[in-house]
């Protein structure tokens, strides 16, 4: 006997022993929530460049006091285990290609060309040294002034540091690339933060991974928390009896946990967002244990309840349907979704018949009566599917997966910040790819004439390219048998023969590129699935002649998942139409001549949404959102189409309603888009069908109170 009062009990611990680790693989990073797709991959890539780990420190003013405190602050940042000061040097293997092919590399002025005298040149370099015995010659590359001389862009410095024009002293430290974990960034985060003060300002792009985290999970806790404390109050205040509600909450616990263990054990990773959609869908589920309870399942031995089991199958095919798009999130919530309402359903429609619970509760109380509405059926029926026709048409979709993301506004200010003063706010990053490094430079190289400002770390070597077309510009100078004239005139003039020994040197091959040469060169490559990558800040807007003959990718999430996005809108939408064509079968099936009855619990609450979606922009998960309230309002569009509603019935679709609507209803209270675009379609859906119940004569008449 003790063991059938804790068969619940038993389940409940054997389904947390095995879901324990399942929470360690619960993500809240935004890449959770992206498309599945190669671009993903390749937004992984380039945040593992060392561009993106970079971390920006800035003290208003430039007094004594302000230059102390700086100092003091980087002092305590470099003991930090990742941390250490950026210093403009170069790998020894750039120096030495830079050296070996500057001839090529440096710009040659023009107009130094025509014509030139070597020997008037050399002649002024042998006055000098002449008339100064310590004149020390500095120009031992280049004795004839040809390169052009660079501007070099201004280094703010005052008393020997970097400033921010018009601000106060500014620091550059590089995080290490062995840094890739959210926990790592999250040691970092809270160790910087230990040391920074109020008015100093500072910023890293790996600040996003730990904020946007911590801020997703505090909102997430405090949905779960608020919905668990108002479903439980309601759970008891409807059925009054503590044994009850124990057995249903260890029920929704275990199918939860279970499911959750099987989510992971098939995703890897699941987003957190799927955490709190299970709180809501547990508020579907427990559907199945009131229209069981109401008509005295657990006390009275009855006959299969059929009318739940076609509710529950029609929901849980509608998930499996739709779990068929290619998108994690989507995915992982329909998975989810049905794999927690299989296992809540073998507790309340096997289990707790087995345990009995006698019926206790009065609450709602009802007259059974033939089915009478205040509108026909049929009117509400062509009512919806006119505005659904209406809506359709004004129907637009959100294509800027970053809208479903945390909004911080905080970290944006401190990013715009530092990128109008380093004059960076208004370029646009792009990943650029080739099949082999040589392509790849040359890619880089053909970037940088197109945008001679542009930041283009690969640029600064000498591609294959660059090579042949100097190697013409020398040719057509005659400058190939330069080295050989200076070393002529030289030799005349009387200076030694090694004298200009390191003067336009001429390398007779175009320079090769190693994965190793690279590393070497310590220059930003990636090397990912047979293909090479490199990046570009380019100036906005990007010329689009470029895709012409360059593969390359703009690296904003809205431009980066634009064409993906679209195609998960068209999976999602075909699949919808196939879940619900599915549903319309199933009532084909059990509604039978009660058709419009039952039909109108799936087409007026996707007319509401429709209309409703006509005052924003419909992203993903408002969409998503719309076919499981299809895959809810089936199950109350079946159990209303019967011919006699019992008073039973309506208790338990009333308790149902309500326990729904305060599951997804209390994610409207998100700050996080992506969860408030799921609380607002499920209250207009869950709201709609209240309506309908609201049609339908006597329904809350009698009532006893509750």
């Amino acid at each position: 006997m003790k063991i059938k009062n804790n068969l619940c009990l038993i389940i409940f611990i054997f389904a947390l022993i095995l879901a324990k680790d399942s929470f360690s693989y619960i993500s809240t990073n935004l890449e959770s929530v992206l498309p599945d797709s190669h671009k993903k991959e390749l937004l992984k890539e380039f945040n593992q460049f060392k561009n993106n780990k970079k971390l920006f420190l800035s003290i208003k003013g430039f007094d004594e006091k302000d230059l102390i405190n700086i100092q003091e602050i980087e002092k305590e940042l470099l003991r930090i285990k990742g941390l250490s000061l950026a210093k403009n040097t170069q790998a020894l293997k750039l120096k030495k290609h830079l050296e070996d092919y500057s001839f090529y590399k440096n710009t040659i002025n023009k107009d130094a060309l025509s014509p030139i005298n070597i020997n008037k040149k050399l002649s002024t370099i042998k006055e000098q040294m002449l008339l100064d015995p310590f004149y020390f010659f500095t120009q031992e590359r280049d004795p004839l002034n040809l390169y052009a001389v660079k501007i070099q862009k201004n280094v703010n410095l005052k008393n020997k540091h970097l400033i921010l024009e018009n601000y106060g002293y500014f620091s550059i430290f590089n995080l290490s690339s062995s840094l890739n974990t959210l926990e790592e960034y999250e040691r970092v985060y809270d160790q910087i933060h230990s040391i920074i003060k109020k008015d100093t300002l500072i910023f890293s792009p790996i600040f996003y991974f730990v904020e946007n985290s911590r801020i997703i999970k505090e909102d997430v806790n405090k949905i779960l928390l608020f919905a668990s404390v108002l479903l439980l109050s309601l759970y008891l205040f409807i059925l009054k009896s503590p044994k009850l509600l124990f057995n249903t909450f260890l029920a929704l616990s275990s199918s939860i946990l279970l499911a959750l263990f099987f989510t992971t054990e098939l995703f890897g990773e699941i987003s957190i967002f799927v955490l709190v959609f299970a709180v809501s869908i547990s508020s579907v589920s427990i559907d199945y244990m009131f229209h069981h309870y109401m008509h005295d399942y657990y006390h009275q031995k009855k006959k299969f309840n059929k009318s739940v089991f076609f509710g529950f199958l029609t929901s849980i095919g509608a998930f499996l349907i739709l779990s068929f798009v290619d998108f994690s999130l989507l995915k992982q919530i329909c998975i989810f979704s049905a794999l927690s309402l299989f296992f809540a359903y073998l507790h309340f429609a096997f289990l707790f018949p087995y345990i009995t619970f006698k019926k206790r509760t009065k609450g709602l109380s009802f007259k059974q009566n033939a089915q009478k509405h205040y509108l026909r059926p049929s009117v509400i029926t062509f009512f919806s599917l006119l505005i659904i026709s209406v809506s359709l048409f004004n129907l637009e979709f959100d294509l800027n997966i970053k809208n479903l993301d945390v909004d911080n506004t905080s970290l944006d200010k401190k990013r715009d910040f530092f990128a109008k003063k380093l004059n960076t706010k208004e370029q646009s990053p792009i990943l650029f790819e080739a099949s082999s490094l040589n392509e790849l430079t040359n890619i880089a190289y053909t970037l940088k004439q197109s945008y001679p400002q542009a930041y283009i770390p690969l640029s600064i070597i000498l591609s294959p390219q660059e090579f042949i077309e100097k190697k013409i510009f020398l040719k057509d100078n005659n400058l190939l048998s330069l080295k050989e004239q200076v070393k002529k005139e030289a030799l005349f003039l009387g200076f030694k023969e090694d004298f200009f020994s390191k003067a336009y040197i001429l390398k007779t091959e175009a320079p090769t590129f190693e994965q190793n040469d690279i590393k070497k060169m310590q220059l930003e490559v990636r090397y990912y699935k047979n293909t090479y990558y490199s990046y570009a800040y380019l100036p906005s807007p990007i010329k689009k002649d470029l895709a012409s003959n360059i593969v390359y990718h703009e690296l904003s999430h809205k431009h980066l998942f634009i064409k993906d996005l679209k195609r998960v809108y068209r999976e999602l939408s075909f699949l919808g139409v196939g879940s619900l064509v599915f549903i319309l079968l199933m009532l084909v099936f059990t509604a039978k001549k009660r058709y419009f009855i039952a039909i109108n619990y799936i087409l007026f609450p996707l007319a509401m949404c429709l209309l409703f979606s006509s005052f924003f922009l419909f992203n993903i998960l408002h969409l998503l959102m719309l076919f499981i309230i299809l895959a809810i309002g089936i199950d109350f569009g079946i159990y209303m189409s019967s011919k006699q509603v019992s008073s039973s019935t309506k208790k338990a679709i009333v308790y149902s309603l309500i326990s729904t609507f305060c599951g997804f209803g209390v994610l409207v209270f998100s700050n996080i888009t992506a969860l408030y675009s799921l609380g607002t379609v499920a209250s207009v859906g869950i709201v709609s069908i209240l309506l309908l119940l609201l049609n339908s004569k006597k329904v809350f008449n009698d009532t006893e109170g509750l």
